[in-house]
């Protein structure tokens, strides 16, 4: 389950918005006004290889942009860039800072990026309950990928004491919703066989937030 985890937590937080011709015809007649939002939103087009053919050099490019004018998503997609290995732009150190930076300003999904790469080691030093700090952090900001982390970590017993009935908790309501990572850890755990554990707290947090 390791490599399949950190690949879909890299590309979590990457949504298109743009969905066919006439919505990228759009944003790049926006461009010549340097709408923000249009950068953004092209840059992770071309990412994601939706509408036009997927093309790295110009998802930076427009990505970098925006950031460049204090676009907080897009300073978060660039990390994704420069921690992915199949483009030239692979720059784990500065994908930590970006992502560090973002984490310290309180933006939910850099925190539960942070977690991912103390979980896994990507850029640091595997540290499971610095992972899970951040895991809270981002829960309770109310980003509903890292209760899927969290009960993740309560199934496995990493940074926190073993505990399916945490982990019950924790991946239920994602689970529900159709959130991947909650729902393979509900099956691969089997999570529907132990009791929901309402009684506990842990570091004055007690329970996921939603």
């Amino acid at each position: 389950m390791k490599l399949l985890f950190s690949f879909l937590f890299i590309i979590s937080f990457l949504q298109a918005n743009i969905i066919n011709k006439k919505d990228f015809d759009y944003y790049k007649k926006r461009l010549e006004i340097k709408d923000v939002e249009a950068y953004y939103e092209l840059g992770k087009t071309y990412y994601l290889g939706n509408v036009v053919p997927k093309n790295y050099k110009k998802a930076y490019l427009y990505l970098k942009k925006a950031a460049i004018l204090e676009h907080k998503k897009a300073k978060y997609n660039l990390g994704v860039i420069y921690l992915n290995k199949n483009t030239k732009y692979y720059n784990p150190k500065r994908a930590y800072e970006i992502f560090d930076a973002l984490a310290k300003e309180g933006q939910a999904a850099a925190l539960n990026m942070m977690g991912n790469l103390y979980t896994y080691g990507r850029t640091v030093k595997k540290d499971y309950k610095k992972a899970v700090k951040y895991y809270e952090a981002s829960s309770k900001k109310k980003y509903e990928k890292a209760n899927c982390n969290l009960a993740y970590m309560y199934a496995n017993g990493k940074g926190v004491s073993l505990n399916f009935g945490r982990a019950h908790i924790f991946a239920k309501v994602g689970k529900e919703r159709g959130l991947f990572i909650c729902k393979k850890v509900w099956k691969n755990f089997s999570l529907d066989k132990y009791p929901r554990d309402d009684g506990w707290k842990f570091n004055f947090y007690t329970q996921p937030h939603r």
